[in-house]
C-alpha cells in the first residue's frame, strides 16, 4: 500500500474489525458491527446468511467516514473457520515434504483435499534421537473462504492476504518483542465471552483452541473468582493435551492478553500454574485509550504482514507481489549445498585457463613458458606427467561422482505405504533403495497421489528396495505364518506392482533376541 499504510480486517463473532497502520503505528481503528446491518447476518459453516449486501454498505459509509479509500486489504479469519492439524512424518529433504503432507492430511480431516485451501509449516525435531518433521498444518473450506472474500469485494475491498487470527496476533506481539525467542510459550487471549490458547515454540504456533466463557448467572456478569476458575481449567486442559502431543518440549512460560491490564489475575494464575504468567493488556499494543476489544490486535497484525516478519506465515489466500512478500518468499527458498562442485569446478576452470596461457606464450616465448610454468605450478613443477595426468584422472572421477548425487529419494512414499501391509507382529529393521538404469514407461506409473519426482522416462531409473525385519509370536511355528502372510500383502499391493516385477523372499531363519525366539527375513523387491 502506498505512503506505507497498511490495512488489516479481523472478521469476529459479533462485528468487522478494522485497524489502519502507517509505518507500523495504529491511526484509525473502527468496527462495523453485524447488528447494524441485519439480525443474523454473519457466514456459518461456509454459508452466507442474508443481509450481507446491507453489510458491504455500512462498510463502504464507515470507510467514508474515516476518510479511506478503497483499497487492498488484509484479512484475519477467526479459529472458528480454521482447521488446525499437527502431525509429524519421517525426516526427508524438503522437495518431497509436499507429497508426504498431501498424502497423510486425508488423516487428519474430515474433508476432501480438492476441498480446502490450506498451507503447512515443517519443523524439524528429535524424537528418541531421530530426527522426523513435525507438520503445522492449517485450512479452510474454499466455499467459505470464497465467501468472505466476497463479500469485502463487493464492498470495493481487494483482498490481498488471507491468513488465520493467530498468526496475526502473533505478528503484533512480535512487533511489540513480547514473545521471548527461542522459548514455548502459551499465549491465553481472554476475550468478552471467548477465550482461546495458542501454545508456540519459537515463534509457530504449535496448538490453537478455543472455549467459551460461562457467566455464573444466566446473562449474568463473569465474576472475578469465576473468571480465575474457568481459566485455569480450561489452561490445564490445554497444557495436559499438548504436553502428551508433545514430549520434547516444554512450556516456559505464559501471557495473558486482557481487554485491560490485571496484574492480579496474572499473579494468581502464576500462582495456580507454576508457571510464570505475564500479563499484556490491548492498550499497550494498538495504543488507543478507547479501544479494549483483543480482536483489534488481530487486525493490527494482518495488516503488518508486508512489514513484519514471520518465522512463519500460513497464508490460506495470496493475491499480488508485494516487495516485502517477494523478499520474504527469496528467504524461505531451500539453499542448495553446492560447494564441494563449485571447489571441483573453480579447479578444473583454473587447469583449463593454465593450459590456454602456457600454449599461447609457448608459441611466443619458450623461455617466458618455463618461467610461466614454474610459477604456476608451484610445488607440482617437479610433478611427472604421470602424477598429473593421475591427479586430473582424480579430479574428474570426483566431478563425476557429484554430477550423480541424488537429490531426490521414493523413501519417504515407501515408509509411509509398508506399516499397512505389515501383519500385526512383524516389524523392519532395515530398508534400502538402489536406483538402477533401466527403461520405464512412465505413464504406468501411479502412487495413491504422490508425485513421481524420481522415476522419469527419460532418466531411465528404476528402483530396487530391499526389506529386512523380524516376525514374533508366542507360538513360533505360528512366525514363519506372519512372514508369508507379508509376502502375500506386498505382492496383492497394486502400486508395489507397479514398481516391481518381482517379490521374493531372499532369507528367513530362526533368531533369537533377549530370550525371546524370533524369525528373521529379508525380502528383495524388484
Amino acid at each position: 500500500m502506498a505512503g506505507g499504510k497498511q490495512l488489516g480486517i479481523f472478521w469476529g463473532s459479533k462485528a468487522l474489525y478494522f485497524v489502519e497502520s502507517i509505518d507500523q503505528q495504529p491511526q484509525k481503528v473502527f468496527q462495523v458491527t453485524f447488528g447494524e446491518a441485519e439480525k443474523g447476518t454473519t457466514i456459518e459453516d461456509g454459508v452466507m446468511i442474508p443481509g450481507t449486501q446491507r453489510l458491504a454498505s455500512l462498510i463502504q459509509k464507515a470507510f467514508h467516514k474515516q476518510g479511506i479509500s478503497p483499497s487492498s486489504v488484509n484479512l484475519s479469519l477467526p479459529t472458528r473457520d480454521i482447521i488446525f492439524r499437527s502431525f509429524t512424518i519421517p525426516w526427508m529433504q524438503p522437495n518431497e515434504v509436499k507429497g508426504v503432507v498431501d498424502f497423510e492430511s486425508s488423516k487428519y480431516i474430515p474433508f476432501a483435499l480438492e476441498e480446502l485451501s490450506y498451507s503447512y509449516h515443517p519443523v524439524t525435531i528429535t524424537v528418541d534421537n531421530t530426527k522426523q518433521i513435525r507438520i503445522i498444518f492449517v485450512a479452510i473450506k474454499k466455499d467459505a473462504l470464497e465467501n468472505y472474500t466476497n463479500l469485502l469485494e463487493n464492498a470495493g475491498l481487494g483482498v490481498d492476504i488471507v491468513e488465520p487470527a493467530p498468526l496475526s496476533l502473533i505478528r503484533a506481539l512480535n512487533l511489540k518483542n513480547l514473545i521471548p525467542p527461542d522459548k514455548t510459550i502459551a499465549l491465553v487471549e481472554q476475550g468478552d465471552d471467548l477465550g482461546k490458547i495458542i501454545i508456540m515454540d519459537n515463534g509457530v504456533p504449535q496448538f490453537v483452541r478455543e472455549f467459551q466463557f460461562k457467566p455464573t448467572e444466566p446473562n449474568g456478569p463473569l465474576e472475578k473468582q469465576a473468571l480465575m476458575t474457568q481459566l485455569i481449567k480450561e489452561i490445564r486442559i490445554s497444557l495436559d493435551y499438548f504436553n502428551r502431543q508433545n514430549s520434547q518440549v516444554e512450556i516456559s512460560q505464559t501471557l495473558l492478553l486482557t481487554p485491560s491490564n490485571t496484574q492480579d489475575l496474572a499473579k494468581s494464575l502464576e500462582d495456580e500454574l507454576s508457571i510464570p504468567v505475564t500479563a499484556i493488556d490491548c492498550h499497550s499494543i494498538i495504543g488507543n485509550t478507547l479501544t479494549n476489544a483483543t480482536q483489534y490486535i488481530n487486525a493490527f497484525g494482518a495488516g503488518l504482514v508486508d512489514s513484519v516478519e514471520s518465522t512463519a506465515d500460513f497464508f490460506l489466500m495470496e493475491k499480488g507481489s508485494k516487495q516485502g512478500r517477494s523478499k520474504r518468499l527469496l528467504k524461505k527458498k531451500s539453499n542448495i549445498n553446492y560447494k564441494p562442485v563449485a571447489t571441483v569446478a573453480l579447479a578444473c576452470i583454473g587447469l583449463m585457463t593454465l593450459t590456454v596461457t602456457l600454449s599461447t606464450q609457448a608459441v611466443t616465448n619458450p623461455k617466458a613458458k618455463i618461467a610461466t610454468l614454474s610459477q604456476k605450478l608451484g610445488p607440482m613443477k617437479d610433478a611427472s606427467v604421470g602424477k598429473i595426468e593421475a591427479k586430473s584422472a582424480e579430479l574428474n572421477t570426483k566431478l563425476e561422482n557429484f554430477k550423480n548425487v541424488r537429490f531426490e529419494s521414493d523413501m519417504a512414499y515407501f515408509l509411509a505405504l509398508l506399516p499397512g501391509l505389515m501383519p500385526q507382529g512383524t516389524w523392519l529393521n532395515d530398508l534400502q533403495i538402489v536406483y538402477q538404469t533401466k527403461t520405464i514407461d512412465q505413464s504406468q506409473r501411479s502412487r495413491r497421489g504422490f508425485a513421481l519426482p524420481t522415476l522419469k522416462k527419460e532418466t531411465g531409473v528404476q528402483p530396487i528396495m530391499e526389506i529386512s525385519g523380524y516376525a514374533y509370536l508366542d507360538d513360533t511355528k505360528e512366525q514363519f505364518q506372519l512372514v508369508n502372510t507379508f509376502i502375500t500383502n506386498l505382492k496383492k499391493d497394486k502400486s508395489l506392482k507397479e514398481f516391481f516385477n518381482e517379490i521374493n523372499l531372499e532369507t528367513v531363519k530362526a533368531q533369537t533376541m533377549n530370550d525371546y525366539t524370533t524369525t528373521f527375513f529379508k525380502i528383495k523387491c524388484q
